[in-house]
Parts: C-alpha cells; structure tokens; sequence
C-alpha cells in the first residue's frame, strides 16, 4: 500500500480521493525523496521509530521504514497545533478546507509565498478565488450538527482565552500588590 493509504489507515481518516489526494500534492511540495520516509518533511526526530540522520542537502530525518514515517508522521500531527489539520482530514470532505487547515496551521507558515503546501494551493486556487467553498455533510452530518460542533469549538477557544486574560489580571493584580 502506498504511504498515504497507510497514513489514512492509521489515523483513522476516511479513505477516498480528497484525503490521498491532499497528502499526495502536500507532499510533493515538500520535495522530499520517497526513500527518506518522511513525505511532508517533518522535522521532529524520533529514534524509536527508526529515525536516520538527514542526508544532505535535505535537512529533516528519514526513516528506516515506510511504517516508521508514518507512525512519525502520525505522531508529529498529533500535536495540538494540527487540531484542525486532522479535523478536516477527519471529515475528508472538502480539499479546500483541507488546504486551508494545513496552511493555516504552523507547519510551514509563510513558506512558498503564504501559498504553503504550494502543490495543494495550486489545485485549489481557483476555488479559493471564487470565494471559498461549501461545507457539504457527509454520512450521520447534518448542517445542524457540523454548526454545533463549530459552536463547540469556539465556545472552547472563547473559555480558554478567558481563562488566560483571568491568569494574566490576576498576575498582574499579585505584581501590584506585592509592589505597594
């Protein structure tokens, strides 16, 4: 099986054009030789999958197998910066949103003009410049279901905000206190 298909497996994602085709033109972008094992190019070493040193000129690791580069793969989007990455992976619905999740997260942010993975933009541009796309349903979905779990979501980042400007009032309350 390709890498891709692996990768998919393995996270669970749904098996079909948009998703291989997402991670086959990210990873073309990236220029990675397919015998390096790490297709998007991720930087984060991790030995006990069987990460090699990077061969010049390329400078993240390679991997001694496909299941390692996956499994590293795998691991590496498991951070929560790439939350919405596998979320749109998860849907596998839509290649502009995926596009759109993947140049919007820190992987990469601003590399090939702002357009980063430059191959998926290219597949995408003239949608993108048509004004965005629709978010169609799939399976148990409806369009009630995706906008509560949007709602969710914000309500998520709206209560951790708060929690942060709570922890910074109170810490600059302390800092004024403890000057007086």
């Amino acid at each position: 099986m390709p890498w891709y298909v692996d990768l998919i497996e393995a996270a669970g994602w749904p098996d079909n054009t948009i998703t291989e085709t997402a991670l086959q033109l990210w990873a073309s972008s990236e220029g990675m030789p397919p015998q390096a094992n790490n297709w998007l190019a991720e930087e984060t070493a991790y030995p006990t999958l069987g990460a090699l040193p990077p061969v010049p000129p390329y400078t993240p690791p390679w991997y001694s197998t496909e299941a390692g580069g996956v499994l590293a793969t795998l691991a590496f989007l498991g951070g929560s910066n790439y939350d919405e990455v596998r979320r749109f992976f998860q849907l596998g619905n839509n290649l502009v949103d995926i596009y759109l999740a993947i140049n919007g997260s820190p992987w990469c942010s601003g590399c090939q003009g702002g357009h980063y993975p430059i191959d998926l933009y290219t597949e995408v541009a003239p949608q993108l410049a048509g004004g965005g796309t629709d978010i169609i349903p799939t399976g148990s979905e409806t369009p009630a279901s995706l906008m509560a779990g949007w709602w969710s979501e914000m309500e998520g980042w709206v209560t951790g905000g708060a929690a942060l400007v709570d922890a910074a009032i109170a810490e600059a309350q302390a800092i004024f206190e403890a000057i007086q």
